[in-house]
């Protein structure tokens, strides 16, 4: 879809292209020198959407610009968009999509685990914010957030 692409050089998007193993270290070095600027960003962990409404594997990398970079890693799940617009459809149906918010991981936490550590923690749900999508099917990590220390989470300084 031609209007999606020209808004995300417009919103500054970080590109990649995917299979290219350049795109992929100069996305990676272009990420962190955003964290480096007291920026936050988003990725998606698995790649791309899903293809039918579950959580697949996740891609490497995450793991090494979070410890990199210093950043506090917050798992976002996204209710309901799989259902709104699955890969098969051209354009998205009507529908409710709900954002849930994780507990933060922050660096010392990250460095300790590796990266299949690191996907347990971040599906774990200490705390139950995510939980109740879990028993409906509906519960995937869409994107995780990845915030420098300096960074405010939940009202207090990081």
């Amino acid at each position: 879809i031609p209007c999606i692409g020209w808004n995300m050089r417009l919103n500054r998007y970080i590109p990649l292209r995917r299979g290219d193993r350049e795109s992929v270290i100069q996305m990676m070095a272009a990420c962190e020198e955003t964290l480096a600027a007291g920026n936050s960003i988003m990725m998606f962990p698995e790649g791309t959407r899903t293809p039918d409404g579950s959580i697949h594997a996740f891609r490497p990398g995450i793991r090494t610009l979070a410890v990199r970079s210093g950043a506090v890693i917050v798992p976002v799940a996204i209710e309901g968009a799989y259902q709104a617009w699955p890969r098969t459809r051209k354009f998205p149906r009507l529908g409710v999509i709900h954002i849930h918010y994780g507990e933060p991981l922050w660096p010392e936490q990250i460095r300790e685990l590796g990266d299949d550590a690191l996907v347990d923690a971040l599906l774990a749900d200490p705390n139950g914010q995510l939980t109740p999508l879990r028993g409906n099917q509906l519960w995937q990590i869409g994107l995780l957030e990845l915030w420098l220390q300096s960074h405010e989470i939940g009202g207090a300084a990081a």
